[in-house]
This record gives structure tokens, C-alpha cells and sequence, in this order.
């Protein structure tokens, strides 16, 4: 039998033989008149297939009464609308949760179809934000006196707390468009990069979650944080076609981050080697993303990237805490190869839309920019280019970089299987959540509060 036929034969018992076709043809002629032909609906949408559904009216016969004196066809009437509305009610509730599927589905596909944020640089949103504490901190600092106790100065910082975060002239969050003369702006995805960055940092910090794990938990925590950034940056210039707002909102973040967190629990922990490696990364980094600004023609003085000076102005001002912590080998050395570059492509750091104390920063630099630019550049050998091409006496130069070569040897140093040798992972990598500890255990954490006391902490 043809389907849609069979389906006709499914809906309605009485049509399953020839000869209850003859009796339903006799019964039609006999009660013309009396009752409304049948009528055929369009198919119902149900949840598991969709079905031809038969559709009888009943008018009541002529005389025809029940002993309580009651239509014969009224009453069957009633019993099958009776027995139509339960079908009915179960059928509707079956609709009612496929149209909310529907609805669920339809709401995806919409939001799937959604224009994503521009990643064009002349249409990219611009944020805003409070300068930063630490920084007004600095020029609060240098105003005072140099034999000013630190209690005085950050006295004197709250007394101009009102100009900060969290006031009625905060900054932080609002379209550059309503602030255009604001300094502190970043492109929608550097302050989205920034605000996953502090989560991430905060989920490592062993003090906040009132834990005690041992000395150095927080800042190994941090290092696998940097070590995530380090592989997203990584992923973002490898793209075949890769976004120059992408790979700058990561280094947006990572300049914010390098200078607004407590970064010297990650300077002080006891891994000195790979923290001095991953300076240099940075450095590498910082100086690959100006490189994709300039192979796209927006590293100038009139770029739609607004926030170039402010940006680099960051980096140099971690790398004079990094060097002021004697650390400093020649690995932060990438700071003079990133001015040079702003200083050939024309762009200035103007007082007031950099960071405090960048203009003593620069005066040093520039004092060494010109022996840096007279520097010759070591030939590459036959197998190809690697960090020590530019070294003289074991110290970088930063004449050359390659990005993917530095990554690709810091992760062949550093790389582990999470989880040890338990783990699943098919290759080891770098960062990971090792530190997270918002993945710990209740008993886990338990075991390192800090509210247990001394004596059964270390017990």
C-alpha cells in the first residue's frame, strides 16, 4: 500500500477493509444531512513523525434518543470528545515540547547567525578604563618627599581614591566614544583577554582562596597562567591568516597584567631559569605583534590602533621592574628593539597618554638606541635561525627574533603530561590547570585551610 495511503488506513480503523468502505459509504448516504463530511486537515507537526490526522463532526439523528432520554448521537458524541480531549491534551503537551524544542533550536541557529565583534581595525570597538592604581601610585610617590614612609604615601593616594575605580566618574567598561580624549582605552578583546586573565590568576592564588599549599604554589600558579597565554598567542600568529587586532588585544592583556597584578610572588618563585625564558617570550612576543601591525600598514602615527605608545609604554615599564629585581641578563633587551621600531614608523609617546614614569624610561633607552641600530645583524646558518645568532657574549641582542623557533623550543624545554603519568593527553604541553584551585576536591581543600591552625596545618 502507498504510504500516504497506509497512513489514511492507520488514522482511521474503519477504512482498513473493502467492506467497511461499503458500510461507511452507506452510512454517509443514509445520514446526509445529519452529519458533516469528512474532512481531511493539514498534517500535525508531532515530535516523532508527521501524520494525516482524520477530522469527524457528529450531528445527532433525527429522533434518535437514549432511554434517559439523551441523542444516541449526542451522546457518543460526548464519549468521543470526551476521549478526543485526553487525546487532545496528551497530543498538545507532546506540540507544546516540540515547539519549545523548536524554539530552543531556532534561538541557537539565530545566535550562530549573529555577526561576530569586528575584528576589522576601523571598526573594532574601543573600551575604556580608570587609570590604574599602581600607576597614579608612582606620581603620588614622586611628588612627596624621597624620605616619605610608604604609610604616608598611601594615605596620601586615598585621599584621591574618589578619582579611581568604582566612583561615579569611573571609566572602566564605557565606549571610548563617550571619553574620546581618555588615555587608558583597549580594544574590546584586549579587555575581554585582560578580564579572563585576572580570573585565571585569581584561581591560582592560593592567599585568596584562604588556603596554604606551600611558598610557592602562587607563583608557579601564575607561570602556568603566562604559560596559557603563551600558547593562545601562539595559536592566534599561526592562523594562516592571522588577525593583527586578535594577536594586539593579547599583548593588550598581557602588558595590563605584567604591571597590575602582584607579579612579584611570580618574580620571587624559586624556577629563576624558566621565568627568565618566559621574559623573553614576552619580549619576542611584544615585538611580533608590532610586526603584524606594520606587515598590515597600521603601525603609524595615525593608526586606528589607538593605543600603541600605551601599550609598548606597559611592556617597558614591567621590563624595569623585572631589571630592578636584578634579574636582568639581557633578556628584557627587546625593549630598545621596540622603541627603535615606533621611532622609525613615526610614532611618539606623549606625555600623559602613557604610563607615569615612561619619559625617564625612554631617556635611558634612546641613550642606547644608536649603538643598537648601528648593530649588524649575524648571518643565519645552514640550520637556519635560533637564538644564538644573536647573541655576542651569551647576551641577547635582540637584532633578531622568530617567534615560532623561541615557542618552539621553550615548549620542548618545558613541556609535561598533566596530571603526570596518569595522564591522557597524547603529548605534553605547557600551562595547563594544574594550579587551578577552583578544581581541587572539598577534602583537598580542607587539608590546606588556613583556618585549621599551625599546628594541625603542618601536622
Amino acid at each position: 500500500m502507498p504510504r500516504a495511503k497506509r497512513t489514511l488506513a492507520e488514522a482511521d480503523p474503519n477504512a482498513n477493509t473493502a467492506s467497511a468502505k461499503k458500510r461507511a459509504t452507506t452510512k454517509a448516504a443514509n445520514n446526509k444531512g445529519d452529519e458533516e463530511p469528512v474532512k481531511a486537515t493539514a498534517p500535525r507537526k508531532n515530535p516523532n513523525r508527521a501524520q494525516w490526522v482524520i477530522t469527524k463532526t457528529h450531528g445527532p439523528k433525527k429522533g434518535a434518543t437514549t432511554k434517559k432520554g439523551t441523542s444516541a448521537a449526542a451522546k457518543k458524541a460526548t464519549t468521543t470528545a470526551g476521549g478526543n480531549a485526553t487525546k487532545k491534551s496528551a497530543t498538545d503537551k507532546k506540540d507544546e515540547a516540540a515547539s519549545k524544542d523548536n524554539a530552543t533550536t531556532k534561538d541557537n541557529a539565530a545566535k550562530k547567525r549573529a555577526p561576530a565583534k569586528s575584528k576589522d581595525p576601523s571598526s573594532v570597538k574601543w573600551i575604556t578604563m580608570c587609570r590604574p592604581r599602581w600607576d597614579r601610585r608612582d606620581e603620588i610617590e614622586d611628588e612627596g618627599d624621597v624620605g616619605d614612609e610608604i604609610e604616608d604615601v598611601d594615605e596620601d593616594f586615598d585621599e584621591n581614591v574618589e578619582e579611581g575605580c568604582g566612583n561615579k566618574d569611573c571609566k572602566c567598561g564605557k565606549p571610548l566614544a563617550e571619553i574620546p580624549t581618555h588615555p587608558w582605552r583597549f580594544t574590546e578583546f584586549g579587555w575581554e583577554n585582560l578580564n579572563k586573565l585576572h580570573v585565571e590568576m585569581m584561581k591560582r592564588d592560593q592567599d585568596m582562596h584562604g588556603l596554604y599549599i606551600y611558598n610557592d604554589f602562587t607563583g608557579y600558579g601564575y607561570q602556568e597562567v603566562f604559560e596559557n597565554w603563551l600558547v593562545a598567542f601562539n595559536k592566534e600568529v599561526s592562523k594562516k591568516r592571522p588577525s593583527p587586532v586578535a594577536v594586539w588585544a593579547n599583548l593588550e592583556a598581557l602588558g595590563m597584567i605584567l604591571n597590575g597584578a602582584d607579579i612579584g610572588i611570580w618574580m620571587m618563585s624559586d624556577d629563576g631559569q624558566t621565568l627568565t625564558e618566559t621574559v623573553v617570550l614576552f619580549g619576542s612576543a611584544l615585538l611580533t605583534g608590532l610586526c603584524a601591525l606594520l606587515t598590515k600598514g597600521l603601525l603609524k602615527s595615525n593608526s586606528p590602533i589607538v593605543n600603541i605608545p600605551l601599550v609598548v609604554s606597559l611592556f617597558l615599564s614591567f621590563a624595569a621592574t623585572w631589571e630592578e629585581s636584578d634579574q636582568g641578563q639581557g633578556e628584557t633587551g627587546w625593549k630598545i628593539a621596540a622603541v627603535s621600531i615606533l621611532k622609525k614608523a613615526g610614532i611618539e609617546f606623549e606625555d600623559g597618554q602613557v604610563v607615569y614614569k615612561t619619559e625617564d624610561r625612554l631617556e635611558a633607552i634612546l641613550r642606547e638606541i644608536d649603538d643598537y641600530e648601528a648593530g649588524e645583524e649575524k648571518e643565519i646558518g645552514e640550520d637556519g635561525w635560533s637564538p644564538e645568532n644573536d647573541q655576542e657574549d651569551e647576551v641577547r641582542q635582540w637584532k633578531q627574533w622568530n617567534w615560532q623557533v623561541e615557542f618552539d623550543l621553550f615548549v620542548d624545554e618545558h613541556a609535561k603530561f598533566p596530571g603526570g603519568i596518569f595522564s591522557r593527553a597524547k603529548k605534553p604541553s605547557i600551562g595547563g590547570t594544574q594550579y587551578d584551585i577552583t578544581k581541587f576536591t572539598k577534602a583537598e581543600k580542607e587539608r590546606y585551610d588556613l583556618s585549621r591552625g599551625a599546628d594541625e596545618h603542618f601536622a
